[in-house]
């Protein structure tokens, strides 16, 4: 079996990317044996990001994100296949939903998960 990289991105620890991962990963036989997880946690920045893109091109990484910024999620969402790179988007789509579904804008604030009880 191939060996997996995988840059867990986030604005905030990158702890919830990192458990979706590797609940994801668990499903393949010896896929945790071939795998090689990276966090990049607290990042913020459209110039954050272009360098992880380029070091996930470069090492062949796929790249799986937690970034509550819309900004930031089409930044990667755009610049990802210009380097041949795949990347999946863990929050974007269910807070896309929740905007939808709650009539409301999300404050897009790092790390305020944590709070609710």
């Amino acid at each position: 079996m191939k060996q997996l990289r995988m840059f867990i991105v986030s604005d905030s620890v990158g702890e919830t990317g990192e458990l979706v991962a590797k609940a994801a990963i668990s499903q393949y036989l010896y896929a945790d044996q071939n795998a090689v997880l990276k966090r990049f946690p607290y990042i913020d920045s459209v110039e954050h990001l272009e360098e992880i893109i380029k070091l996930a091109a470069q090492q062949q990484a796929f790249i799986v994100y937690t970034l509550v910024s819309k900004e930031l999620r089409r930044y990667i969402q755009s610049e990802t296949p210009k380097f041949n790179v795949t990347a999946v988007d863990l929050m974007g789509p269910l807070m896309d939903a929740l905007e939808n579904e709650l009539d409301s804008i999300p404050l897009e604030e790092a790390g305020v998960g944590s709070q609710i009880g």
